[in-house]
């Protein structure tokens, strides 16, 4: 029987960590300093929200968001979005903490580095966005 619920507990683990993908978007950092990043949209009142798992990415490494549901999902949503645009906030591992409590407000006062996108520009750049200094 204690087999029998160690093989439940093993199922019931891997079929709820099935439905989160890496993104088709990749983010690379070329610069030689660790960055953090958030990527987001806005909804229809104009605030900012998360649409994938942010993280950290090396430096002269690259990375990809982590979704729910299809790794192509960005593809597809992007246009149900209010703006139809995907932001990329950039920002340094010292500033995590303030900026996922404060999103929305952080964003608007310019503290921090944000690149925006539409569909076009995305599959423009191969859904491949590089972070410099000079950005």
């Amino acid at each position: 029987m204690k087999c029998y619920n160690f093989f439940i507990f093993l199922l019931l683990i891997l079929v709820a960590g099935c439905h989160y993908h890496k993104s088709g978007m990749i983010i690379r950092n070329e610069t030689n300093k660790k960055i953090c990043y958030s990527t987001l949209t806005k909804d229809k009142d104009g605030e900012f929200y998360e649409i994938s798992a942010g993280g950290h990415i090396d430096s002269y490494n690259s990375t990809s968001p982590i979704v729910r549901g299809r790794s192509d999902s960005f593809k597809f949503e992007i246009n149900s979005y209010a703006d139809k645009l995907i932001y990329v906030a950039f920002f340094r591992p010292e500033e995590q903490q303030d900026v996922l409590k404060n999103i929305d407000s952080v964003l608007k006062i310019g503290k921090i580095k944000v690149l925006k996108f539409s569909k076009k520009e995305l599959d423009s750049l191969n859904w491949t966005i590089t972070y410099t200094e000079n950005n």
